[in-house]
């Protein structure tokens, strides 16, 4: 089975506002060690031959620098000849609070731009730039004490809500989103005490999420889909390999994903 990208958008957008609020750079809130460069996250194509992986062919790969904080200053997607995709660059203010996020196409040429403004340690607003239609798009965050309540999107003369309405232990929530359709959907997310998600609740369906004695996710939860997870590390304690293995009802078990990671260190 082909394995798709390897770096996942949503997670690095939850460790930013995490790593923002909770004073932890991407780096640590990561689990990651040593001084870190950057690294590359190289995508095969793979499959089990005679109960052996093999590595068939590179579909993508994409790497992402870091200052000397640990937070990601770029993210940069390539196909498997080289060439770039799409790319993130991502600037500070200081070692924890984010500044702008712009986004470039794959002829150079910015797609969007996010600028966000601060009070303190939390995110008090975000004005989106999309110049493939020349819009802007403005989120305002408002707290309860030090936790998120809600996020109010105002775009074109709409606007969309995002609400948090926090339940049981380790600040689990049920989150409802009115989109500016008026389109309404609602999650709930569980997390576990060193605030990793466990269980998530979203469209009738329930995933959940356990971790291994390093806080790496080891197996998920979907419907009839279970994952597990292999990995080997190198002499500093980080991951460098990760294969995903998917099994669904009773189905043979495949191969989602396998990446390997290039991790580059200062020295």
């Amino acid at each position: 089975m082909k394995a798709k990208v390897s770096l996942s958008t949503l997670l690095l957008l939850v460790v930013c506002f995490s790593s923002c609020s909770n004073k932890k750079t991407w780096v640590e809130a990561n689990g990651m060690k040593g001084n870190i460069i950057s690294f590359t996250d190289t995508t095969w194509y793979a499959t089990d031959k005679f109960g052996e992986v093999h590595k068939e062919w590179i579909e993508n790969y994409t790497k992402v620098e870091l200052n000397e904080y640990g937070q990601i200053t770029a993210i940069t997607k390539y196909d498997r000849y080289d060439n770039i995709e799409e790319k993130t660059v991502q600037e500070w203010k200081d070692k924890y609070t984010i500044s702008s996020i712009t986004k470039y196409n794959s002829d150079g040429n910015a797609a969007s731009k996010e600028i966000y403004k601060f009070d303190g340690d939390k995110v008090t607003s975000v004005a989106i730039n999309d110049y493939s239609d020349n819009t802007e798009e403005i989120l305002t965050y408002e707290y309860d004490g030090d936790r998120l309540s809600k996020i109010t999107g105002k775009k074109k003369g709409k606007t969309k809500t995002l609400t948090f309405t926090y339940i049981g232990e380790n600040d689990s929530y049920k989150e409802v989103d009115t989109d500016y359709d008026g389109t309404k959907t609602e999650s709930t997310s569980y997390f576990d005490s060193d605030g990793r998600i466990i269980t998530w609740l979203y469209g009738g369906e329930k995933y959940t999420y356990q971790y291994d004695k390093n806080g790496l996710v080891e197996k998920t939860t979907y419907s009839h889909f279970v994952n597990t997870f292999d990995y080997k590390f190198d002499d500093n304690g980080n991951w460098i390999e990760r294969i995903e293995h998917e099994r669904w009802g009773k189905q043979k078990t495949t191969i989602k994903y396998y990446i390997v990671r290039s991790i580059e260190y200062k020295r």
